[in-house]
C-alpha cells in the first residue's frame, strides 16, 4: 500500500540525514538534488503529484528542507492510515469470527431454536 511506502521512505531519510550529519556533509542535501530525486523516484505517484503542485519551497530556504517538511506531513498521515487499516482488520476480523460462530450453529427442526 501507499502508506507502507511512504512510511518506509521517511525511515530511510531518516537514516540518510543521521549517516551525512554523522559524516560532518548534511548540507549536501540543500545543495545536491540528487538525493531528492533519487527519493521522488521512488514515491508511489500520487505523493509524486501532490510534490508537484507545492507552491512555498521558497519559504523553506531550500527545496530539500521543504521536501522533507512535506515527506514529515505524508508520513504523519501514513501512520494514522495504517492504524487505521490494521483496527478496521481487527473489526472485520472479528465480525468474521462471529458470523462463522453464528452460522455453526444449529437450528431445531422441531422448535426453530439455535443449539
Amino acid at each position: 500500500d501507499d502508506h507502507e511506502v511512504i512510511i518506509e521512505l521517511n525511515e530511510e531519510i531518516d537514516y540518510l540525514v543521521k549517516r551525512l550529519e554523522k559524516l560532518g556533509v548534511l548540507e549536501l542535501l540543500d545543495t545536491d538534488n540528487d538525493y531528492l530525486n533519487a527519493i521522488y523516484s521512488k514515491l508511489p505517484e500520487t505523493y509524486q503529484h501532490r510534490w508537484d503542485n507545492v507552491d512555498d519551497l521558497d519559504d523553506y530556504g531550500s527545496e530539500w528542507k521543504a521536501f522533507q517538511s512535506y515527506m514529515g506531513e505524508f508520513y504523519q498521515a501514513s501512520l494514522r492510515k495504517r492504524t487505521r487499516v490494521e483496527s478496521l482488520k481487527e473489526m472485520l476480523g472479528a465480525t468474521a469470527v462471529v458470523e462463522k460462530a453464528e452460522k455453526s450453529k444449529l437450528k431445531c427442526y422441531n422448535c426453530n431454536e439455535m443449539r
